[in-house]
């Protein structure tokens, strides 16, 4: 084989390689997106149940608890729904670069988020409807504050 063959061949198998661990990083990036869409959409479906049952006045702990335990556990987890490699550049995403960009206000932010879903477990055991509307809506203000500095609009 001449030098020049050489280069050539190894120019090729050096982009193909390139080009196949690019791939492998998008598709992983795409389903760390997908799973964490599904996560956003399960805790969602939680907090609103919660609501409704607030709202109906149905202040079952039994029925309250399980839910809130889900947000709790969504909460403390969130940060880590945000993998390197599953930003806007991986798919269609809300999440704004300064989630990866500013990591340490993410994390602050998701840690607040725990602390407000915390307190709400701890009202929901007393059953105190206004205590309970009162702390919904604080749970609500974190999720507010954090999309308003990390989640593009719809």
């Amino acid at each position: 084989m001449n030098t020049e063959f050489r280069r050539l061949t190894a120019s090729v198998v050096g982009v193909m390689c390139v080009a196949i661990a690019c791939s492998a990083v998008a598709a992983s990036g795409a389903s760390d997106i997908a799973a964490r869409k599904a996560k956003f959409k399960a805790m969602g479906a939680d907090f609103k149940s919660v609501n409704e049952d607030v709202r109906a006045k149905k202040l079952d702990a039994a029925t309250l608890l399980p839910a809130v335990r889900r947000v709790q556990a969504a909460a403390g987890g969130l940060p880590t729904w945000f993998p390197a490699g599953s930003g806007p550049a991986s798919g269609p995403t809300h999440a704004k670069e300064a989630v990866w960009t500013n990591g340490k206000d993410f994390a602050a932010a998701a840690q607040n988020f725990r602390r407000e879903a915390d307190k709400l477990e701890q009202v929901v055991r007393l059953q105190n409807t206004s205590a309970i509307s009162v702390q919904l809506r604080a749970v609500g203000q974190t999720c507010a504050t954090c999309h308003a500095r990390f989640r593009e609009k719809d």
